[in-house]
Order: structure tokens, then sequence, then C-alpha cells
């Protein structure tokens, strides 16, 4: 590991007090994946799409806290100092595992990496489609016809500028406002969702047919990707031992995500029934100015979205690209804004020119987001137990079922994205 690669990702890194670090890891996990959840308990039906939400937010959460624990115990074990990331304790754990582990080190680690990047720039994309196509709704309901790829280019410009920010303390109130901005938004939901009688239970699936079930993992599974946040939030505190411990940031955020998840979800389905979409702005009454503005502040609330999404993956690019080229060790503020801009040329550019965007990414994502939030934490616990006595049959049968689930999601959501990509092609050019 390369003393630059250690002092530039130190240097943007500020102390961050809980409540910033909480805002910071709350919007990391809020992604659009939420907003789809009502569609994902239709296919499970109420009363399992509702306890399976909570069932994969609490194995995420595990996930979470395994990372966290092999970075923390080879630090300790090894003496090292300088572990850094996600991916540089996968590599450390196979350097120091048993032999036939050590010649995997390196291809994990580019591996994992390579997941890391897809997931996040692809979502970073996602954002900036997101952002724009309700941008658009709300104009062309309005009157005001604007072409597309203008808006894209618009909703670029504040993006560029927020990823600029080097330091997630900088960043902090902007998480905040956006949560603040986010959960208005919601709150109107919730008052749409709950302002008139719901449906009773018997007009809705309590339990889908199995042959369903396949397709509400596809999409809860990726509703929590937030894994790529959570050692640099972690190593970006004041007090790092309270982002894990039992009432500590990781654990608040995520149980408010879980409840949050659950409960759009739960009512979406039950107020919408079958004719929920696949995100619950859009079963909002449009002709209605309030709701309107909702979908303008729940899509604005994803900019900020975009710039941690975007953190994680500059984290890894940027120390790579700092030791290859020479102009950017000799002015290294002014390169790694030039490799922030050219990262976002790249998100605009793909958000712009593909069709579908959103289907191509959602199939690579659920590959790539699934790996990294669930088998590699696994993956870590198990090379990391070293003797029998550590590697338990508890530790064995636990990680051998997080492992199937997370293959469901992956295969699911990849098929998924590979029948609506084919359907959407068909549609658009009659092939």
């Amino acid at each position: 590991m390369s003393e630059a690669r250690i002092s530039i990702a130190r240097a943007p890194h500020t102390s961050l007090s809980y409540f910033e670090t909480f805002m910071h890891v709350l919007k990391g996990n809020v992604g659009t994946g939420m907003l789809a959840l009502g569609d994902a308990v239709k296919n499970a039906g109420l009363i399992p799409g509702a306890l399976l939400i909570v069932f994969i937010g609490i194995v995420a959460v595990h996930c979470q806290h395994l990372l966290l624990n092999a970075f923390r115990s080879l630090k300790i074990k090894y003496e090292v100092d300088d572990l850094e990331d996600y991916a540089d304790t996968v590599e450390l754990c196979f350097e120091r595992g048993t032999t036939r582990m050590t010649h995997m080190a390196k291809p994990m680690k580019i591996i994992l990496n390579t997941c890391i990047c897809i997931s996040q720039l692809g979502s970073c994309c996602i954002y900036i489609v997101f952002v724009a196509e309700n941008i658009k709704v709300v104009t062309d309901h309005n009157g005001y016809v604007w072409n597309i790829h203008l808006i894209v280019f618009m909703v670029t410009l504040p993006i560029w500028l927020l990823c600029l920010i080097r330091d997630l303390k900088t960043l902090a109130p902007v998480s905040m406002a956006a949560n603040v901005i986010l959960i208005l938004g919601i709150l109107a939901v919730y008052y749409n969702m709950l302002s008139e009688k719901l449906p009773p239970f018997s007009e809705r699936k309590l339990i889908a047919p199995p042959g369903k079930w396949p397709l509400f993992f596809g999409t809860s599974v990726l509703a929590y990707v937030g894994i790529g946040l959570v050692i640099p939030c972690q190593r970006s505190m004041k007090v790092p031992d309270d982002f894990d411990k039992t009432f500590g940031v990781l654990n608040i955020a995520m149980t408010i995500c879980i409840c949050w998840y659950t409960s759009i979800g739960f009512l979406g389905y039950l107020k919408f029934g079958e004719d929920i979409k696949g995100s619950i702005t859009l079963n909002m009454p449009q002709e209605q100015v309030v709701y309107q503005v909702v979908n303008l502040m729940i899509a604005i609330s994803f900019i900020p979205m975009y710039a941690l999404q975007f953190y994680v993956a500059n984290d890894i690019i940027w120390p790579a690209a700092f030791i290859k080229f020479a102009y950017l060790r000799e002015h290294p503020v002014k390169g790694e804004r030039i490799i922030r801009s050219i990262l976002v040329l790249i998100t605009f550019a793909f958000a712009e020119v593909i069709p579908f965007l959103s289907l191509f990414i959602s199939i690579v994502g659920s590959v790539s987001g699934t790996a990294m939030s669930m088998i590699f934490p696994v993956i870590l616990e198990i090379a990391s137990k070293k003797t029998s006595e550590e590697l338990t049959t508890f530790i064995i049968v636990k990680d051998v079922f997080i492992i199937i689930l997370s293959v469901i999601g992956m295969t699911t959501g990849a098929f998924v994205g590979i029948w609506d990509l084919t359907y959407a092609f068909r549609e658009h050019y009659g092939v």
C-alpha cells in the first residue's frame, strides 16, 4: 500500500460528530430503491413482503457489522495503521490468511473495487436520470415541454459543484438539508396514502403466489446497498467507536431505514394495490400542485445522494490515478478536481446517451451491489477464521444462508432487469 495512497486518502477527512455521521448514513442508504418497495410487496403479498423487508434489512446491517469487525480486528491484530477502506480490508485479510488464500488477495481487491465503482457510479447515473425525469413530469404537466437532455444537463451542473467538495464534514449540512426535504416529501406521500380510508386487507393479496417472490427479492435486496459508506464514515468520526456500538450511528440509522422501508412498502401496496407503480411518487395525483411540489422535493433531495455515492467511488479511483500520473502528484488539489470532474462528466454522458440507462444499471447493479453488500462481508468473516474453533457450525450455516439469499437477489434482479430491458426495446424500437 503506497504512502502516497495513504496521505492523499486521509487529507480530506475531518472529524464528524455523531449527528453529522448519522445524516450521512441515513442519506447514503435511502435511495430510489425505497420508492419501489410498494411494487416489491405486490410480488410477495402484504404479510411476507413486510416481514421480509425487515429480515433482509437485518441481514444487510449484520453484513455491515461483519465488515466493520473485520476492519477493526485486522488493524489491531496486524498493527496496520494505514488500512483505509473496504477493499484494503479484503486484501489484507487474504494476504494474512492461509497459504491457499494469499494469491487471491490482489484479484479479490480488484474485483471488489470494480463492484463498488460500478455500483456507486451506476447509482449516480440513475440519480441524474431520476431527478431529470421527475422535473420533466412537472414541467410537462404545466405546459413547459423541455427536452429531457437539456434537463439532464441542468441537473448535472449543481451535482458537479457538489462533487468538488472533498470531505464528508463539508457535505454534512447538505446531507442534513436533503434529509429534511426528503422527509417532508415522504410525509406528503404518507398523507396521500392515509388521508382517506385504506382498502380492507381482503382486497389485497396477503400472500402472493411463490412464483413471484423472486421479483420481490430482486427489488428489496437492492434497497440495502449503503455498505460502501460504512468505513469512510466510521473512520471520519471524532469517536469512531460510536459508529457501531449498540446505540451507535449504524444501528440507529438503519433501524429508521428498515421501519421507513417497511411502512412505505406495506402502505403503498395496501393503498394502490395492483396499480402501484415502480416509483410510488408516480401514484401521486399529478394534477394537484402540492404533489407536483412533492415530486420536485423528492427529486432534489437525491442530488446530495449523488455526492455521497460519488465520494466512495472517487476514494478508490483518485488514489490510483494519483500514483499513476505525475501531473496529479505535482498538482494534487487541481488534479483531484480534474479527476472528479471527469467522473461526473462520464456519468453525465451515460445519462445523456444510453437509452433505458436505469435498466442497464439495474442489471449490473443487482450483481455488483449485492456482491459488495452481502457476499464479500461473509467471505471476510470466513477468511478471517483460521481455525475450526473460530469457524463454528453456526457461522458456517449463517454465512451459507446469506450467500444463498444474495444469489437469489442477484439472479432475480438481473433477470427482471433483462426482462424489462427487452420489453422496453421492443416497445420503443418495434423489435
